[in-house]
């Protein structure tokens, strides 16, 4: 009983910090907003851009913690018609600033059919906006993401490379777990992830699936996520 009672309290002082801190992170969006409006030379435009770009940054840390409280809860996943290449696409398109930044590239993969089933979809569309906000900042300037979906008739999965820093081959198994992202910073192993990695993990979880990071040959790493497919989608 004590141990739940601790969840608890926990998923809400959660829940309490990510409240509070959005009310500054609006402000600060309204502002660059209006300033986006009021200065149009390049210097700006860029500098502006960065700055809603580390906006952008710090709203899915906040809502990386927001996902941390949810899933403290233990709330069992909603079963709805999800077209999962549509939140792909979704998520690729909101992410277009943080790519020109790095002047990185975007190839995306999902098939020729689209991708209906039945999942819950907040869940899904956390797993895919992390997994590729994860894989944009842990790319070198000019660098190549590559997001790739395919279902079969049990999963979906959903890979995503990047040509970043790789994680030493006996991390592969730990570097989406607490522990794991600890002891990389302890090494000095610096690969841009942490939260968004432990969100994919998490919400994988939630779904009765697996996340898995893995070293990408010499260069990068690569995120594969898959999910089990709850019943038949349409489509």
């Amino acid at each position: 009983m004590g141990d739940e009672h601790d969840i608890d309290l926990r998923a809400e002082w959660v829940r309490l910090l990510a409240h509070d801190l959005r009310a500054p992170l609006t402000a600060l969006t309204a502002s660059i907003g209006f300033l986006e409006q009021q200065h149009h030379d390049l210097d700006s435009a860029y500098l502006l851009s960065a700055a809603r770009d580390s906006l952008l940054r710090l709203s899915r840390i906040i809502d990386n913690v927001e996902v941390r409280g949810q899933f403290l809860d233990r709330a069992k996943p909603a079963e709805e018609t999800v077209d999962v290449t549509a939140l792909v696409r979704e998520a690729a398109a909101a992410l277009h600033s943080s790519l020109a930044l790095r002047e990185a590239r975007l190839e995306v993969d999902v098939g020729s059919d689209p991708v209906v089933v039945t999942s819950d979809a907040e869940v899904l569309r956390i797993i895919i906006a992390n997994a590729l906000l994860n894989a944009i900042e842990s790319s070198p300037l000019q660098g190549l993401v590559r997001v790739e979906l395919r279902r079969d008739a049990q999963d979906v999965r959903l890979r995503v490379s990047d040509e970043g820093p790789s994680i030493p081959p006996d991390f592969a198994g730990q570097a989406l777990d607490d522990h794991g992202q600890l002891e990389l910073r302890r090494r000095s192993v610096r690969i841009g992830r942490g939260l968004t990695l432990i969100a994919v993990r998490l919400a994988a979880d939630a779904l009765g699936g697996r996340a898995v990071l893995e070293p990408a040959g010499t260069r990068g790493c690569r995120l594969i996520v898959t999910v089990p497919v709850m019943g038949e989608g349409e489509g």
